[in-house]
């Protein structure tokens, strides 16, 4: 059932809904799959540049404003897969120098701050000399010449080479080529033949100039623009590029568990350079990246531990204000994220709504094609290009003519051999039929041999009758009586069976999943939901439910929490549908629903479900404030929202002790192991319980 999204969420005067929040690229559930992306920004050029190096010249280097470009060398590599799945999760918004994600149901910022932290990069303004260096000081000595001679162009893997060949030995010189390097292969590459352009090399005349230029804004917006060029269309295709690595940076600095689980991997998505030297055998070692497989199951965690906003380095700390942007845009949504941000707000993924699905996509890339067509010319080609055209199919022919026939007649001699073969298998088929059917007649008789002999052993060995044992008849009784919540006793009064079933829950998980999980679950028994039930006529008459007094016996089925323990943030209970039917309820505080948990979803409609279960959603929040197990109601409303992928199972009888088991499982693994609850475990689920009931009957 797809809960309303009408519901709005109150922080401290803030008010938020699906229009004031920016909304899903794609719609949730409809992210696009099977898209590679590459990034020309390799993390194994780094180290190919570092190992040319001297541990002097490498250790200058950490201390500089490259020393967390250095440190980019240690860390997983850049995974295409991943940036994949974070960049079909973007959020729309229309800062152009911002880009937002939704991981585990919390937003997470990327702008040029987020890039200054986690590269180490100066990130201010470029300076104007820089900028009108190529103009106004054309007589300005050149000093490319010094680093390459007469040399026109300079690939990096060149210059590579002769760190590594130490064709350049002068200790300064070699400092500054592998500063070039840097910058030409991990900062500014945009292509694989990464080529050193004379304007960077200028600046080398001063290597603390060089240092302190602002390569990390030319290399932030060479990025951001290619994030923002990834719209719903261009991430539909099979492959798109990133230009650069920093945004994988960012989100494991505010997702730490990401790096709990890395893979060894050669993947291309980080590429080298398209030409190596010849001199020496490279041998590329395997390369630890992001698990993806690891990156998904933590977006799925709601209680993942997410940063927003990434907090400065207190060891490079700069300041903010020279980030700045005077062509930036405002965006009233993005403001609501900063301020619920700034609030603590506890952010979940449905709050983030909208965003294109696949048949939307379709239609959209149908649409630029049928443009594109429109633009193309509709001249005709001269007619000497098809007599061009038709001169070169017929030498085209006339050569390959004898080669043509020479196959003709490999073909056909393989087809005539190959009719042979079958006309010999043919023949045989008959005698290795008669052969196989003959061993296995004997084979059978063996076995119905043996099986008689050992019969008659075993009821020689027991010719006494069998006697029942005195636990085998009280567990047959307890296996029966389990039969009696198949038929619900009537509105109000209790079900011994059912909650006896419900005891046995609670103890099991609070005994697997230990203190963690027991603290954070309550089992309420059956005559919780007929006590709510009795009680919602009067709370329903009452002027004020904020000042609604609850009795005593409704009260106390709740634990109050003590100034040691926490709330319990999940509630199960049965409930009891017109008499007929059980199913189990979760109600699930922090994302203010109520999860049902049904085995036979024909029972009830959705619409009739929800408007029955109007006795909870409507009281219950009410309860846990007059209770004191929370402090505020405000913009909290629940929602009921039907597990989906639970086995069916349409016998009544089976109803009670399916939804006990569906309850237990949610609690323990989580609503897709729900799908393991099936008609086929029930009997040997019953009989577990069975011997548990009896021999705990004194507890439960």
């Amino acid at each position: 059932m797809e809960p309303s999204r009408a519901s709005v969420f109150s922080t401290e005067g803030i008010k938020t809904n699906e229009a004031a929040l920016p909304h899903l690229m794609f719609a949730e559930g409809e992210e696009l799959v099977g898209v590679r992306v590459l990034t020309y920004q390799s993390s194994r050029s780094i180290n190919t540049i570092l190992d040319a190096l001297e541990e002097e010249a490498i250790q200058y280097l950490r201390g500089t404003s490259f020393g967390k470009i250095v440190e980019i060398a240690e860390k997983p590599g850049f995974s295409g897969r991943f940036a994949r799945y974070l960049l079909s999760r973007q959020l729309k918004v229309e800062k152009k120098h911002e880009a937002w994600f939704r991981f585990a149901g919390k937003p997470i910022r990327f702008s040029i701050r987020e890039f200054a932290i986690v590269t180490g990069l100066p990130c201010g303004e470029i300076p104007q000399n820089q900028k009108l260096k190529k103009k106004k000081n054309m007589k300005e000595k050149l000093y490319w010449p010094e680093l390459f001679g007469n040399i026109e162009h300079m690939r990096v893997y060149k210059a590579v080479k002769m760190l590594r060949r130490k064709t350049v030995t002068d200790k300064d010189t070699r400092l500054k080529l592998a500063c070039l390097a840097i910058v030409s292969s991990v900062l500014l590459s945009t292509n694989l033949k990464m080529k050193m352009l004379k304007e960077h090399a200028q600046l080398l005349g001063d290597i603390e100039e060089f240092l302190a230029f602002p390569w990390g804004r030319l290399a932030f917006d060479m990025l951001m623009d290619s994030i923002k060029k990834c719209d719903e269309v261009s991430l539909s295709k099979n492959t798109i590029a990133l230009k650069g690595l920093a945004l994988q940076l960012v989100i494991i600095e505010a997702v730490p568990s990401l790096t709990e689980v890395v893979q060894e991997s050669c993947s291309s998505s980080e590429s080298d350079s398209g030409e190596e030297d010849n001199d020496s055998i490279r041998i590329k070692t395997k390369k630890q990246t992001l698990s993806p497989a690891h990156g998904r199951e933590v977006d799925k965690k709601v209680e993942a531990f997410v940063r927003c906003i990434i907090p400065m380095d207190p060891q490079h700390r700069f300041d903010e204000s020279i980030l700045l942007r005077s062509d930036e845009v405002s965006d009233s949504k993005v403001d609501n994220l900063l301020k619920l941000i700034n609030v603590n707000h506890f952010f979940v993924k449905f709050m983030f709504t909208g965003g294109l699905t696949k048949l939307d996509v379709d239609r959209l890339r149908l649409k630029e094609n049928v443009a594109v067509k429109r633009k193309q010319p509709l001249t005709n080609q001269p007619s000497s290009v098809s007599v061009d055209e038709a001169k070169i199919i017929a030498l085209v022919e006339s050569t390959i003519q004898l080669d043509i026939t020479r196959i003709d007649g490999q073909l056909e001699s393989i087809r005539k051999s190959v009719e042979s073969e079958s006309r010999f298998a043919e023949l045989h088929k008959a005698d290795v039929l008669a052969a196989v059917d003959s061993m296995l007649l004997s084979f059978k008789n063996d076995i119905i041999a043996i099986v008689s002999k050992a019969t008659a052993f075993v009821i020689s060995r027991n010719s006494r009758p069998p006697r029942d044992d005195a636990n085998d008849e009280i567990i047959n009784n307890v296996i029966e009586s389990l039969s009696e919540y198949s038929t619900p006793p009537p509105s109000g009064q209790a079900c011994p069976v059912m909650d006896i079933l419900i005891r046995l829950v609670r103890s099991t998980v609070n005994k697997q999943a230990g203190c963690k999980t027991g603290r954070n679950c309550q089992f309420l028994d059956a005559r919780f939901a007929s006590m709510l039930a009795r009680c919602y006529p009067k709370f329903k008459k009452a002027k004020s439910k904020k000042d609604y007094i609850f009795s005593k016996g409704i009260v106390g089925c709740l634990s109050t929490p003590t100034p040691q323990q926490n709330m319990p943030t999940r509630f199960y209970f049965p409930f009891n549908v017109d008499n007929r039917h059980w199913i189990g309820l979760c109600i699930y505080c922090p994302a203010s629903k109520i999860y049902v948990l049904d085995c036979n979803v024909t029972a009830r409609s959705d619409d009739a479900l929800a408007s029955e279960l109007r006795t909870i959603t409507d009281i219950f929040i009410h309860l846990l404030k007059f209770s004191g197990c929370i402090t505020s109601i405000d913009g909290i409303t629940l929602l009921v929202d039907r597990v989906e992928g639970v086995a069916q199972n349409t016998i009544p009888a089976d109803a009670g002790l399916t939804a006990a088991l569906l309850m237990q499982t949610h609690a323990l693994f989580g609503a897709d192991t729900c799908r393991c609850i099936t008609p086929i475990v029930l009997t040997e689920e019953a009989q577990r319980d069975a011997v548990m009931i009896y021999e705990f009957k004194h507890v439960l």
